[in-house]
């Protein structure tokens, strides 16, 4: 038995199969929810949207999961290190990061501590359109936030990483890393994409 609903944000198959075919369940029918995560559409960087400021999470439920599943596909499909939920059209605080040790789901984040030791960043976006070019930012940051749970995180985060903190948190208050850029390049220039 197949039961298929399709959403704005993806597909959903209910199987039910024979309960003989998951040892001593006897005739009763087992059933399994699978997921096939979505691909959004990418926000483009010239888009008003991008100026908005994001709202709140207060809802921990499945939708909120869902967009951050979404998130970090669409993250993966374009070979991105970051993304806030206004990248895929969501006005929503939350940033998945990809990280060397795996991706990190921040929900309302904020920074609580910034180094005064600064780096030169080269940054860009995954946003369709954006140029690329050099920021400052904190060498290290301590970013304050809830898990897709609402439970506490607290994470510091040193060099590349903290600078990922720093672009995608700006971008839930409406703010882009051209606004703090100390250097605009052609379009040649390769950039990390956040």
């Amino acid at each position: 038995k197949w039961a298929i609903s399709v959403n704005a944000v993806g597909l959903r198959i209910n199987t039910a199969l024979p309960g003989s075919l998951y040892g001593s369940r006897g005739h009763n029918e087992y059933k399994k929810a699978v997921f096939i995560m979505a691909i959004r559409n990418l926000t483009n960087f010239n888009d008003p949207l991008f100026r908005k400021k994001s709202k709140e999470v207060v809802k921990f439920d499945e939708r909120l999961w869902t967009l951050l599943d979404d998130m970090r596909d669409t993250l993966e499909r374009v070979n991105g290190y970051g993304c806030a939920a206004v990248h895929v059209g969501a006005l929503r605080q939350a940033v998945v990061v990809n990280d060397e040790n795996g991706v990190i789901e921040l929900i309302n984040p904020f920074i609580t501590e910034a180094s005064d030791e600064k780096e030169r960043v080269l940054e860009g976006s995954i946003a369709p359109g954006a140029p690329r070019g050099y920021v400052e930012r904190p060498v290290k940051v301590t970013v304050s936030a809830v898990d897709r749970h609402n439970k506490p995180i607290v994470i510091t985060g040193e060099g590349f990483l903290a600078a990922t903190f720093c672009h995608e948190i700006d971008h839930l208050d409406g703010v882009l890393f051209t606004d703090k850029a100390v250097e605009i390049l052609p379009d040649k220039i390769t950039a990390l994409k956040r």
